[in-house]
Order: structure tokens, then C-alpha cells, then sequence
């Protein structure tokens, strides 16, 4: 990305990726796209050695935004760490304090398992009070091919007098509730095995998808090549 011109471009549409990503109307297909477009445009201008300070800001605070969009916190905190304090991360700052998850301690070792990596955290900030849905543990999920990215997360509330635990997954953004602990907190590595094994299943599903859909396009070229040839026969059949 040696060319000024080009990066310029980049930026601005980095900055309508994460323009979009704040109108909760976008279609989830399109959302997905935007999200890991976002991410891997923002990791794409940060590696070029050739931005200057300001713009270098400006993409780590798009990069701090696209991170709070997929539900990965504690990358968000992280990169807010990295900047110097604006009004548009304070922004951030405020939403992270009001969910009670402004806080975290990244737990030892990453798990990893070609090409996944996990990277476990422990949220420390004080729960909130009430029935609202609290954070304990975060695992984000990397995917070295594609740079995909994941966010789990076992969350807890309390209902009834019984605090009670749920896995969450975060796709682009998107949150799914993956199972009910009840009042039984699942132990920390039990959560970290089962979330791998999840990412692992759903990584093989979204590349059995990809080889579908790469056989379904040389079917059509195929059938494609077959229809010209008999056209063609056909003609020369018809010709005097």
C-alpha cells in the first residue's frame, strides 16, 4: 500500500464500514460482510509503514469500534488503550462501563488448533446489580486463514434468588445462545474445551459451504461450455 492515493480511499471506506455498522436495520449478510471487511481493512492500513501518526489513530479508533460491534470487548479495551482519549472513544469508554465490562484480565496461554486461536478473559469489573446479563468470561476466537474472528462468551444473571449461567457466540455480531448451565457454573477450562470444539465444528461446516459452492460454479461454467457446443452442433446440423 505504497500509494498515498490509495490509502486515503482505504481510510474513507473504512470509515463508512464503521459508519454502517451503527444502523441495527443492516441486513445480517450485509453486516457479516462489513464487520470482517472492516477488520481486515484496519489490520491491512495499521501494517503499512507508511501511515502517519494522526491516520494511525484514526484507524485504531475505527478498529476499537469494529471490535465493540463483534462482541469483542476486551480487543476493544485493548485498542482503546492504544490511543490517546477523544470524545469518540470516550464514546466507547461510557458503553463498556455501562454494560459493567470495562475491565478485564487476560487469562494464561492461548489455546490454538490450526488455524483457530483462542484467547481467554475474565472480566473484573463489578457486576451489575439487577437481572442484567454480565460477562464473566470472554473467549475470543481468531481464524489465521480467513481472519475471521468470534467472540463467546459464559455469561451469568440472577433470577429468581439463583445466578445463572448461559454460552453465548457472537458472529459478526451476531448473539445466539449455545447453551443453559443453569444454576451450575461450568468450570473455566470445561468452557474453554467446549468453545474450541464448537469454533472447530463450525470452521469445517464454513469450509464444506465454501468447496459447495466453488463445485456449484464449475458445474455452471460447465454446463455452461456444454450448452455453447451443442448450440454450436446444432448450427452446423441446420446449415445447407
Amino acid at each position: 500500500m505504497s500509494d498515498p492515493e490509495t490509502a486515503t480511499y482505504r481510510l474513507a471506506l473504512l470509515d463508512a464500514y464503521v459508519r454502517m455498522c451503527a444502523f441495527e436495520n443492516v441486513p445480517v449478510q450485509i453486516r457479516g460482510y462489513v464487520l470482517g471487511s472492516g477488520l481486515n481493512l484496519a489490520r491491512a492500513l495499521l501494517g503499512w509503514k507508511g501511515l502517519g501518526d494522526q491516520n494511525r489513530q484514526v484507524v485504531r479508533e475505527h478498529l476499537a469500534y469494529l471490535y465493540y460491534y463483534l462482541h469483542a470487548l476486551p480487543l476493544c479495551l485493548e485498542t482503546l488503550r492504544e490511543v490517546r482519549p477523544t470524545p469518540k472513544t470516550q464514546v466507547l469508554r461510557e458503553a463498556l462501563k455501562s454494560v459493567h465490562q470495562d475491565a478485564f484480565k487476560k487469562e494464561p496461554g492461548p489455546c490454538a488448533a490450526e488455524p483457530l486461536e483462542l484467547v481467554a478473559y475474565r472480566c473484573t469489573a463489578v457486576p451489575p446489580e439487577g437481572a442484567m446479563l454480565f460477562d464473566e468470561r470472554v473467549f475470543v476466537i481468531q481464524c489465521k486463514e480467513s481472519g475471521a474472528l468470534a467472540a463467546y462468551t459464559l455469561s451469568s444473571q440472577p433470577l429468581a434468588g439463583q445466578r445463572r449461567y448461559y454460552l453465548f457466540e457472537y458472529l459478526y455480531g451476531q448473539a445466539e445462545l449455545l447453551k443453559l448451565y443453569g444454576e451450575t457454573k461450568p468450570k473455566a477450562e470445561a468452557v474453554r474445551t467446549a468453545v474450541m470444539t464448537l469454533a472447530k465444528q463450525r470452521l469445517s461446516r464454513n469450509r464444506d459451504a465454501r468447496r459447495q459452492a466453488w463445485l456449484i460454479r464449475r458445474m455452471e461454467v460447465e454446463l455452461r461450455a456444454l450448452k455453447r457446443a451443442l448450440d454450436e452442433l446444432e448450427s452446423e446440423r441446420r446449415a445447407p
